[in-house]
């Protein structure tokens, strides 16, 4: 048996896709259990850093308000963790791309320039989750302020509770804690509605791109496309969809990260 008919036999063809899907989950894992040790070890020696530097602090800077309780708080409860999940997604970065690129590549072989037109769409969209995730950003940083102001006067009221019960000022340094909190709930909403806008985007892109290839490929050709050409393409796209959803998450997480 020749090498095209060994190709050309489906039994053949289903035992090596089924070959190709193990080693690739096998190496998948192998990498995930990579990134997760480093993440994890990096978390460990930035909260070590951080409990060294803590003991290292002298009272007048904690009193001066020059490190307060909120601000180690989020150091150690929250900006590690963003930094150990960066570290988990930050392979992506350059895998994703690889990945868009050979789907449109391949796209372009099957349906020809219209597959080109509905990758356009993608490029064209990408400014807007670019933004969607400065906006992210943005407001990450502004929840993270919020919280620390918080819990510095949450933390004030615990200290002087005594001179506050004896001067009967419960009431103004409540209302200033609850004001602070209104404000981060407002930051906190916001960021649930730009992290919602983030998923909606990520969804609407490859049906977006869909729609576009498939009216560009009817108008172009004057013709509609196969069977066998429309599903090939919409198994391409569904692998374009993967990449896509983890590329924003990747660039989401990065923000923080960076924040």
């Amino acid at each position: 048996m020749s090498s095209n008919e060994l190709l050309q036999n489906t039994s053949v063809l289903a035992v090596l896709l089924f070959l190709a899907l193990v080693l690739q989950r096998t190496f998948l894992q192998a990498s995930y259990y990579v990134t997760i040790e480093t993440g994890i070890n990096l978390r460990g020696a930035l909260l070590a850093m951080i409990y060294n530097k803590i003991l290292r602090l002298s009272t007048s800077n904690m009193s001066m308000g020059e490190m307060t309780l909120g601000q180690i708080n989020n150091l150690v409860a929250i900006e590690t963790n963003q930094l150990m999940w960066f570290l988990f997604l930050c392979p992506n970065l350059w895998a994703m791309p690889v990945q868009i690129v050979m789907g449109v590549i391949l796209l372009y072989y099957l349906l020809g320039t219209s597959a080109l037109i509905g990758a356009s769409v993608i490029v064209l969209l990408a400014p807007v989750q670019y933004l969607i995730a400065t906006k992210l950003a943005d407001t990450q940083k502004s929840t993270l302020d919020q919280s620390t102001e918080r819990l510095k006067k949450t933390t004030e009221i615990l200290k002087g509770i005594k001179l506050l019960k004896l001067y009967a000022w419960e009431n103004i340094f409540c209302d200033s804690v609850e004001d602070t909190r209104g404000k981060e709930l407002t930051s906190l909403r916001t960021f649930a509605l730009y992290t919602s806008m983030s998923i909606f985007m990520n969804a609407a892109i490859p049906i977006a791109a869909v729609l576009v290839t498939f009216v560009s490929h009817a108008l172009i050709n004057k013709s509609k496309p196969s069977s066998s050409e429309a599903f090939a393409a919409l198994a391409l796209f569904h692998i374009l969809v993967t990449p896509l959803f983890l590329l924003s998450t990747v660039v989401r997480f990065a923000v923080k990260a960076m924040v």
